[in-house]
């Protein structure tokens, strides 16, 4: 399991097949950006919102935070690591999510 903080398009796919469900994943972007695809049960919590939404992160449960490029979720995770509620096993993806028809996809 790679150490908390970034995570590269090869690890954060890792992490999704290893946590599965157990992995909480949280779409950080718009609700329109949403709708043009998503990894399937992601959370949305726009970064806009997230300040107020915080307490809805459980601290113990792993977390990936995507968005479209990586910048609005490597910005969301120095949010959450300065939040009062610390995230062990938290991570951002610093890739680019490509998303398929079918409900598929992959991290370029």
């Amino acid at each position: 399991m790679p150490e908390a903080g970034k995570v590269n398009a090869f690890l954060g796919k890792s992490l999704i097949d290893d946590f599965g469900k157990h992995l909480l994943v949280i779409d950080v972007r718009t609700a329109e950006e949403l709708g043009q695809g998503h990894i399937p049960g992601a959370i949305n919590i726009p970064i806009e919102d997230l300040a107020q939404r915080s307490a809805e992160i459980p601290p113990n449960v792993p977390t990936l935070l995507v968005c479209r490029t990586g910048r609005r979720a490597e910005a969301a995770y120095l949010m959450l690591q300065k939040s009062e509620l610390q995230h062990a096993q938290l991570w951002y993806l610093a890739a680019t999510p490509v998303y398929g028809k079918n409900g598929t996809f992959t991290f370029k």
